[in-house]
């Protein structure tokens, strides 16, 4: 699923140049999430979209770290890649820190080779929501194509992570929106898989919690 967005753009190839277009992220909106996920969600619940009303997926599961370890990987741009480059074909994400107020934000850029370049950029902010840095008991993530390809008219997603019972467990709350030519439900569900394994990947990545 990581690369069905530069599908999408493959198969508008020939219908002329790329352009590219931008959006406002409001810091108004700050990381609160897009929609709430309810526990009767289950996965992968999707709904399908159109230009107007985006795509949705809806995950809700659990990690086996602590909110603080959690919330230590999200500083980490790494902890969100969204596509996993193919280096066979040139495909790289770069990222660069943020300049929004929050406690974390950078931007990532994307950028997948084919037979056209795909070429997007997603700003990424949160902080903790309930506690403090150091004992979180929620955490609120977001991210949104803020300038790029015009195939991809929205993208967006939002992540609340939860303290539980088991103080060595965190839920998770997961929504993702798409308006992408040619793309649909399964794909944003697909993003979401791909950024829970990349979350996973830094958690593992920062060893035994203390």
């Amino acid at each position: 699923m990581r690369l069905a967005l530069a599908a999408a753009a493959l198969a508008l190839g020939s219908c002329g140049s790329k352009k590219d277009t931008c959006s406002d992220f409001p810091s108004s909106v700050g990381y609160q999430p897009l929609e709430p996920v309810q526990a009767t969600d289950g996965w992968p619940p999707t709904r399908g979209g159109s230009p107007a009303t985006p795509s949705w997926a809806r995950r809700k599961t659990t990690v086996p770290y602590s909110p603080a370890r959690v919330y230590q990987a999200l500083q980490s741009p790494a902890a969100s890649a969204l596509i996993l480059p193919d280096p066979t074909r040139g495909d790289r994400w770069a990222s660069s820190p943020g300049t929004e107020p929050f406690p974390i934000t950078f931007t990532v850029h994307y950028a997948v080779f084919d037979t056209i370049t795909v070429e997007w950029d997603l700003a990424y902010r949160g902080g903790v929501s309930q506690g403090t840095p150091t004992a979180p008991t929620e955490i609120g993530f977001r991210y949104q194509k803020t300038c790029g390809t015009e195939y991809i008219s929205v993208q967006s997603g939002s992540l609340v992570a939860r303290a539980t019972a088991d103080p060595n467990v965190t839920e998770l709350e997961m929504v993702g929106w798409l308006v992408g030519y040619g793309q649909g439900p399964d794909t944003v569900a697909g993003t979401l898989t791909d950024w829970l394994a990349s979350l996973q990947v830094a958690l593992a990545a920062l060893g035994p919690a203390p």
